[in-house]
């Protein structure tokens, strides 16, 4: 009998994680909608895909675990030219003003390496993510050919 993964990003490491994160958003009562598609080949080592998507996720299913109600994770990709641009979208408590922990400073850290950047904002009970990568650029800061 085979492995089967809930979801198929392209990459094997990342479906691994991807599938635990969600396993455990779903557990904690979280409705979770996905479109993504990882864009292979590119510059973005697994690791920076983790640490991007294990801290975005682990904030989501924190802030959707404390709460009552119906609660939702949505994470989406979508490529450009050679940039790749994510969201990430959870309900989380009203807020006046969101503030960066380690996890989202770490994936500031990864998306300025790749030549991008990282914004987040509330709006009522939501909470947005977007991080921007060049995935033409490798970690060296060698831009590379995108097929």
């Amino acid at each position: 009998m085979g492995l089967s993964f809930p979801i198929q990003t392209g990459n094997p490491v990342m479906d691994v994680l991807l599938g635990d994160k969600l396993e455990l958003a779903r557990a904690c009562g979280a409705e979770v909608d996905s479109s993504l598609v990882l864009p292979r080949p590119c510059g973005v080592s697994d690791l920076d895909w983790c640490v991007i998507f294990a801290n975005a996720l682990d904030n989501a299913i924190q802030a959707c675990a404390g709460m009552e109600g119906t609660t939702s994770i949505r994470m989406a990709g979508e490529q450009q030219g050679s940039f790749y641009l994510l969201e990430f979208e959870n309900t989380c408590l009203p807020k006046a003003s969101p503030a960066m922990g380690t996890g989202l400073s770490n994936i500031k850290t990864v998306a300025e390496k790749y030549g991008g950047a990282m914004t987040f904002e509330t709006s009522g009970a939501l909470f947005r993510l977007h991080v921007l990568l060049d995935i033409s650029v490798r970690p060296d800061g060698i831009s590379g050919q995108m097929p």
